[in-house]
């Protein structure tokens, strides 16, 4: 029997993430008896009614901006549309899943409409319900959990830690699996014999730090650190891409870093498309994976970790994160560190002069080609529907 996964997530169009490309409408689309339509939100002030081919997967813009009251009318939308799909799967003799993807009000109108269709599979990739900025939020959230937690079926998250939160919120669903967010870009990847011949002729270590800016990540202590590394004698460079223009001009203000920017040594880029990641990992040396061990933090399952290991770069991490412990450690590609300067300020010291960064990059290009495939979990995803 052909099934039909319904995905309402947390997304725009186009809804660009690692877990959406590299698996739902990748690696799950390319099943034979699957068919995997997305849902997503139309941005800002358009009336989209079109249906895009996405990957493999079908992408429907038709939901409202996850923002305010438009919420309210998602919960409507939501419910005709499970309704309606629901009569015609049944016409069509399929099995219909629906998998919602960390929002509360899309899991509330699935639990409403459970009876129209067969399998309610959840994701919760980050406790929204501990540490939204918003208390209201957090409350209704929970309230949502509770209230849906009978019908939901299946529960995943992105970490070992992650799906036992989740479990406690819905005990009576009978699948669990966690799958990590993985490197969809495939582009990105070097073989072990490039990254070895291009490590070797660099004078100069070239380190990438590719994410958020925001205070809670704390950036101005890695840059603290770069500052620091540098005033030693350290000789390399760093980009810093992924911040606001904002954010960019407030970490320019730590003592130092304007220099090393005027210096050519230190460079900042606004957030990029993910289209565009693939040629800063393949002109860079070292992936910095640095996050403040903070509990908001411990079930993460760092993507970019994954992309600096399947590009070939090596890479420095911050203890405090499981599954990145764990990663960095089996693959012998980098270094683990104290969230502290100085620490930080040594394993840039380090690993800028290390004879064993090639073999680094090599053991990352290995362990990721091995290790960190979504098509390695497929398996774990199909067992939730």
């Amino acid at each position: 029997m052909k099934t039909v996964l319904l995905c309402f997530l947390d997304k725009e169009w186009p809804p660009e993430h690692s877990f959406v490309d590299g698996m739902l409408s990748t690696v799950v689309a390319a099943e034979k008896d699957v068919r995997v339509y997305l849902f997503v939100s139309s941005p800002w002030g358009r009336k989209n009614r079109r249906v895009y081919r996405y990957h493999k997967a079908v992408c429907i813009p038709v939901l409202f901006p996850r923002r305010w009251l438009f919420r309210l009318l998602n919960l409507v939308k939501c419910s005709v549309l499970l309704l309606q799909l629901g009569r015609r799967m049944k016409r069509q003799k399929c099995r219909m899943v629906v998998f919602v993807r960390n929002d509360p009000v899309y899991l509330l109108a699935a639990a409403i409409c459970k009876k129209t269709y067969d399998q309610l599979v959840f994701q919760s990739s980050f406790p929204h319900e501990q540490y939204s900025s918003n208390p209201l939020k957090r409350w209704i959230g929970r309230f949502i959990y509770r209230l849906s937690s009978s019908r939901v079926d299946a529960i995943t998250a992105v970490s070992p830690v992650g799906l036992d939160r989740v479990g406690r919120l819905f005990p009576q669903a009978k699948a669990r699996e966690y799958i990590p967010l993985l490197s969809d870009l495939s582009n990105s990847t070097r073989d072990c014999s490039e990254a070895e011949t291009t490590a070797k002729k660099y004078e100069t270590v070239r380190f990438l730090y590719i994410g958020t800016h925001s205070l809670r990540r704390r950036i101005n202590i890695v840059l603290s650190a770069i500052v620091s590394a540098v005033d030693m004698g350290c000789q390399a460079r760093f980009l810093f891409v992924g911040g606001t223009q904002q954010e960019i001009e407030a970490l320019q203000s730590i003592t130092g870093v304007s220099w090393l920017v005027d210096q050519g040594i230190l460079k900042f880029v606004a957030k990029v498309r993910r289209s565009e990641i693939p040629a800063y990992l393949a002109s860079s040396d070292v992936g910095l994976c640095l996050i403040p061990p903070d509990p908001i933090y411990t079930e993460a399952s760092p993507t970019k970790l994954a992309e600096y290991l399947g590009a070939g770069l090596a890479v420095i991490a911050s203890y405090g994160i499981p599954l990145q412990e764990r990663y960095v450690t089996e693959s012998r590609a980098g270094m683990l560190v104290d969230w502290s300067e100085p620490d930080i300020r040594d394993a840039i010291q380090m690993i800028s002069v290390d004879d064993s960064l090639p073999a680094m990059k090599e053991n990352a290009i290995k362990f990721a080609s091995e290790q960190l495939a979504y098509r390695r979990y497929l398996s774990n995803f199909m067992a939730l529907l």
